[in-house]
């Protein structure tokens, strides 16, 4: 008598065998979501920080703090105030090594205001 071997049922449990390790790995990690809210605030972090390097964000705050400096010149009062708070608070969200000659100038007399 000859044995026949079962594939069917082989595949099946291989088949099951493979779903339940995947189901078991996706309860262990929580979908993923344990991973995902690891890695997830590094990467923006880093995104962040390459943004904030780009010459692009450096020379358009350089142009906003020249800017905030020309109308603070022109501005009187509690106005003249607010621009200078203004001008410092933006030129403390980049290196001082990065503001230009014109941009350092404006924080400078910011800051003596």
């Amino acid at each position: 008598m000859e044995y026949k071997v079962p594939w069917l049922k082989i595949a099946f449990g291989a088949f099951f065998v493979l779903l339940l390790v995947y189901a078991l790995g996706f309860l262990a990690t929580g979908g993923n979501l344990a991973i995902y809210r690891f890695w997830a605030p590094k990467m923006a972090n880093a995104q962040n920080q390459v943004f904030h390097h780009t010459q692009a964000f450096v020379d358009g705050k350089n142009t906003y703090i020249v800017r905030l400096c020309n109308e603070a010149t022109q501005a009187e009062g509690a106005q003249k105030v607010a621009l200078n708070s203004e001008i410092q608070q933006e030129a403390s969200t980049i290196d001082p090594t990065e503001l230009n000659p014109a941009a350092q100038a404006c924080v400078s007399q910011a800051k003596g205001f």
